[in-house]
């Protein structure tokens, strides 16, 4: 058995509720980052399809929010060259698809791009098409990559260069 003195006794005190001190912060820091990793705004953009025309791009796309917190999309800009073009903000009709068999129409399914805001809740997703209009061609035929500039209600995310 060791015997200390009072001196020594209060010394390891002081050591004790020092690392016990360092401990909770350490764990406090911890808990800040996994948190500030698991909310900030966090989203992916793939472009599944693309079609440009002379006045209009029009693209199939699925946004991901890989936050815990949900996000609203709320613009979409296509860059092209010098141009800056905003997303049609309000559903437009895009695109028809009619099965028939024969003269006999089976069904028949109307399109229509996505209206802004786009509401993403937390950890979902939503797909569907993003119609840009323009008085001038906007892409032009050989492009691989599609600059967008996405805007949410938390801020600018970011601008997305996506392979075609």
């Amino acid at each position: 058995m060791v015997v200390c003195g009072r001196k020594g006794m209060i010394h390891l005190m002081e050591w004790i509720t020092f690392g016990i001190a360092v401990a909770g912060f350490l764990m406090s820091l911890a808990t800040w980052i996994l948190t500030f990793l698991s909310q900030r705004k966090n989203i992916g953009i793939r472009i599944i399809e693309c079609k440009s025309d002379d006045e209009i791009t029009l693209c199939f796309v699925h946004i991901e929010n890989k936050s815990r917190l949900p996000i609203a999309i709320t613009r979409i800009v296509l860059l092209s060259g010098e141009n800056e073009v905003d997303c049609v903000p309000f559903p437009t009709w895009v695109l028809d698809d009619t099965r028939r068999s024969g003269k006999e129409i089976i069904s028949r399914k109307s399109y229509y791009s996505m209206q802004m805001p786009i509401a993403i809740s937390a950890l979902g997703a939503v797909s569907g098409y993003v119609l840009f209009q323009s008085d001038q061609r906007m892409l032009p035929d050989d492009a691989k990559l599609l600059n967008l500039k996405v805007y949410t209600n938390r801020g600018l995310t970011k601008i997305w260069s996506i392979p075609l």
